[in-house]
């Protein structure tokens, strides 16, 4: 699908070239000061040039954005192949550094809170300059967001951020440090840089990522001061309105609430599920076609998602889980079909007792998600 003009962002000031510009950004930032200076045979400023910060311990500033008013005016110019590999490679790297054990383990809490800031207006930006592809941003994003919300080398169902929250010695002040109407702004329209139609797998897993990251750690997502996300949410989008529609920002919070709605029936979901096992699910369910793309749970596996169509209790079947983040980075295997348990079955054949609300949010969600 085709990605929406409404979501062109500009980028820091003293930064023409775009191509450029991204690539000396997200190094900067993560602290490749040779790599920098060898690709743009520009030596960095002083700021940038102490040796002794460490990455997982520096924190800086999100950089100043262009006046939204000068938009507009900017001129796109045509990208190239050699662009677009240089823009990838360095988006690889930033990808790499976000999901990796030392990091999750070692950064600070207000450090990754402004990494996501910044990583949320970078990977949307290089979407919509057709530096990366939909399936390129949901792939990387995906990686980044399963090592944070979704799963840890410690438990298979708890991201690093919830496991280093729970391990803080002070939770309070973990939060403190982290939580803000900037970061659940930040996330929300990273979230929400797709459009909800599923066309592709990818994008299916990112969709459920979302979805998921909501229940596991709705503290992130729900911030109390509500009319200060909004105006953080209006400040960042203020450069990429579609003109044309003028309902941009009610369709915006329609899809906003309807994230949240489902994350919050998922996490209700989750826990009725964690006192049950495959194995005692599986002969209580009638259905025995599965499609491509339903979702599927697996136990202390969690969610996965079926990557063709099979009848369940026939033979083993491929599917790709969601939150088992395995070093090779590869999450599909092939399971005993007969305990695949689809969670509409679950749902629509009362397996487990919801009430009405949840039950009807997972129902929709559900179907929307359909390939």
């Amino acid at each position: 699908s085709q990605v929406s003009s409404q979501f062109v962002l500009t980028f820091p000031v003293g930064f023409d070239d775009r191509v450029t510009s991204l690539r000396q950004l997200l190094m900067r930032w993560f602290g490749y000061k040779d790599e920098v200076e060898q690709d743009s045979g520009v030596a960095l400023s002083e700021e940038y040039d102490n040796d002794s910060d460490d990455v997982v311990d520096r924190l800086e500033t999100l950089p100043e954005q262009k006046n939204s008013k000068n938009a507009d005016s900017q001129v796109i110019g045509k990208l190239t192949e050699s662009d677009r590999r240089r823009a990838l490679k360095i988006l690889a790297m930033v990808t790499e550094q976000m999901s990796s054990e030392t990091y999750m383990l070692e950064r600070q809490p207000e450090a990754i809170s402004v990494d996501i800031q910044f990583a949320s207006v970078l990977f949307r930006s290089a979407l919509c300059e057709n530096w990366i592809t939909e399936e390129e941003f949901f792939e990387s994003t995906h990686k980044i967001w399963s090592g944070m919300f979704l799963t840890s080398p410690y438990n298979s169902s708890c991201g690093w951020l919830e496991y280093r929250f729970l391990t803080s010695k002070d939770q309070g002040e973990f939060l403190k440090k982290l939580v803000s109407p900037k970061l659940s702004a930040a996330l929300t329209v990273w979230a929400l840089a797709i459009p909800d139609e599923i066309f592709s797998i990818n994008q299916l897993k990112f969709s459920l990522s979302r979805i998921l990251s909501v229940a596991r750690l709705r503290w992130l997502w729900e911030n109390d001061n509500r009319d200060e996300v909004d105006k953080e949410l209006q400040e960042l989008l203020v450069s990429s309105l579609n003109k044309h529609s003028d309902h941009f920002w009610d369709d915006f919070q329609a899809r906003w609430i309807n994230m949240i709605r489902n994350g919050n029936a998922v996490r209700i979901l989750e826990k009725k599920l964690s006192v049950k096992t495959p194995g005692e699910l599986k002969d209580q369910i009638s259905q025995k076609e599965v499609k491509r793309g339903d979702l599927l749970w697996q136990g202390i596996n969690g969610f996965c998602v079926a990557t063709e169509d099979f009848m369940r209790g026939e033979k083993n079947t491929p599917i790709l889980y969601l939150q088992r983040n395995k070093k090779d980075n590869i999450n599909e295997e092939k399971i005993r079909s007969a305990y695949a348990i689809p969670i509409k079955s679950v749902i629509i054949e009362r397996i487990i007792d919801l009430d009405e609300a949840p039950s009807n949010y997972l129902l929709s969600m559900l179907n929307n998600l359909e390939i």
